[in-house]
């Protein structure tokens, strides 16, 4: 009889439970889904900034702290304004309906509320973005966590998500 070995690999099977049936979205699918998202939304709002002449001042040089934040919370009103009801209605952006992909619960597969896609898988994550170097670290981490077996980003965890296909 083989003595145990007390610092050997568990044996026991970790492999992530698909409760729900669906098949996990694949991860360039939901990097090109983010990429037509940031598109869409800055054809939308690259030409306001333009015209009421924010790219000048930051060109200037002009210490626009209170402006540049007031422009995040521009950007998220529009993302919302874009995304909201398709997002409220089918789990997706206009990104993830053109890829074919949805946000679900991870729990139960099924479509979660506005408010806690975008106030809590969001939200979050839009502001820690705007940091300066702090955010582009913390969105780093966050984007390498697809690379887990669940395929699942820091805010599908905080929101208790995940992405499948649709």
């Amino acid at each position: 009889m083989a003595e145990q070995n007390p610092y050997a690999t568990p044996d026991a099977d970790v492999a992530v439970d698909d409760i729900t049936g669906d098949e996990l979205a694949g991860r360039f699918t939901r990097f090109l889904a983010a990429i037509v998202d940031s598109i869409i939304l800055g054809i939308l709002f690259a030409p306001i900034m333009f015209f009421v002449g924010y790219f000048e001042r930051v060109a200037s040089g002009q210490n626009i702290l209170l402006e540049a934040l007031g422009w995040t919370f521009g950007g998220i009103f529009l993302w919302i304004a874009v995304n909201g009801y398709t997002l409220a209605k089918q789990g997706q952006t206009l990104g993830k309906m053109l890829l074919g992909v949805r946000i679900v619960s991870a729990e139960n597969g099924r479509i979660i509320p506005l408010w806690k896609v975008a106030g809590v898988r969001y939200l979050p994550f839009m502001l820690i973005s705007q940091v300066p170097l702090l955010g582009f670290f913390a969105m780093l981490a966050n984007w390498l966590f697809i690379f887990r077996a669940d395929r699942r980003c820091i805010h599908d965890l905080v929101a208790g998500t995940r992405v499948v296909k649709a």
